[in-house]
């Protein structure tokens, strides 16, 4: 029986992976591929590798605005391999899209999007927001399954777009929860709040946070990323980089990190139309620990309601100070949000809940 092969776009190098597993490593299943094989004997995920674009195409890359244009070709010119293309929004492959909605490509296409394409929420230059609706209208109407986050990103989307069935799919993306669940980590007295990710973040806000208290903070970024940071960062305050590199045991590090912490925070800069912070919100949770975030209006939930954690609006200084402080203060309540949070992941949000939503999604294409 011919097996169905699905195209599926990732970073990391699966051979290297592989490896590492046999050695007895752990590494979250967040890759489909990874447990795939043993699952779905109809089915079969293939890769093609993917290259960075030089010269002329690098150009057209730039001048157009788009993103791997030399991944999309090559994914045009070895279109035999496969049968079905999935990928995530997070990287637009437009011309992959442009071409399947004029039916030159003939394979189905199934989109994963982490945001609305809702332009109203996005405040970019007048370009950006113009290649933003461009890229939208054709992904929307040129995509044969489209699925959504969470139901916000879905209706935020509705607002402005009449979309099709085909269109208002929702996949519970989460992180491998057997992954976090596998290592408990023996704590000390001395836990401190961490802040990991560099996307649209505002550590500058952070450690004016923490000028005021003596609390150690841990941000798991290299400092000379950050340029605009205030240059006078207390000793309290300590910048951690070795979670950043490629190795691929830094997964295993950033779960003792997590699990090591009294909260995660997530300062956001700006509000933009865009799902930042959400791996890293779910991660804590997979951890059992509180969280405090700027209230980033496409997550699922509102953590407060949820019991999971405190919000704060953007650039709110003071909201920082008192939310840090109210966890600080009330150890036993920050314990017991993490647990909510903990029991969300596992019952709403996690890899297992994804996986066999997406497989229905794609058996779903006739």
């Amino acid at each position: 029986m011919k097996k169905t092969r699905i195209l599926y776009g990732i970073e990391d190098s699966v051979d290297n992976i592989k490896e590492y597993l046999i050695e007895g490593n752990d590494f979250p299943k967040t890759s489909l591929w990874m447990d795939f094989m043993e699952q779905y004997t109809d089915y079969e995920i293939v890769f093609i590798k993917k290259r960075k674009s030089k010269g002329l195409i690098k150009i057209i890359e730039k001048l157009l605005l788009l993103r791997s244009l030399q991944y999309q070709i090559d994914i045009i010119r070895e279109r035999k391999k496969y049968d079905i293309i999935f990928f995530s929004l997070d990287n637009f492959y437009f011309l992959v899209i442009l071409l399947r909605y004029f039916k030159l490509l003939r394979k189905p296409i199934v989109a994963f999007s982490h945001y609305s394409f809702n332009h109203k929420i996005s405040s970019e230059k007048w370009y950006w927001i113009l290649r933003w609706r461009v890229l939208s209208f054709f992904t929307i109407n040129g995509v044969d399954k489209l699925a959504f986050m969470n139901e916000n990103t879905l209706n935020k989307c509705s607002e402005i777009y009449q979309l099709k069935s085909n269109c208002k799919n929702i996949l519970h993306w989460g992180p491998d929860i057997d992954f976090y669940d596998k290592k408990e980590i023996e704590l000390d007295d001395n836990c401190y709040f961490m802040s990991i990710g560099s996307a649209n973040r505002d550590y500058n806000l952070l450690i004016n946070a923490f000028k005021s208290n003596n609390y150690l903070l841990k941000i798991f970024q290299n400092q000379n990323d950050f340029k605009k940071l205030d240059e006078q960062i207390p000793e309290n305050i300590i910048f951690e980089d070795q979670l950043i590199c490629n190795n691929l045991s830094r997964h295993e590090q950033i779960r003792a990190a997590y699990k090591r912490s009294l909260a995660v925070l997530i300062p956001l800069e700006k509000e933009y139309d865009n799902l930042t912070g959400i791996t890293c919100l779910f991660e804590a949770m997979a951890c059992k620990k509180p969280v405090v975030v700027t209230d980033n209006i496409l997550y699922p939930f509102d953590v407060e309601k949820e019991g999971i954690g405190l919000k704060v609006a953007y650039g709110d200084l003071k909201g920082w100070r008192n939310a840090i402080n109210f966890l600080a203060q009330n150890k036993d309540i920050a314990n017991e949000m993490g647990i909510r949070g903990y029991e969300i992941i596992k019952s709403r949000y996690n890899y297992n809940i994804y996986k066999n939503e997406l497989m229905a999604l794609i058996k779903s294409i006739k």
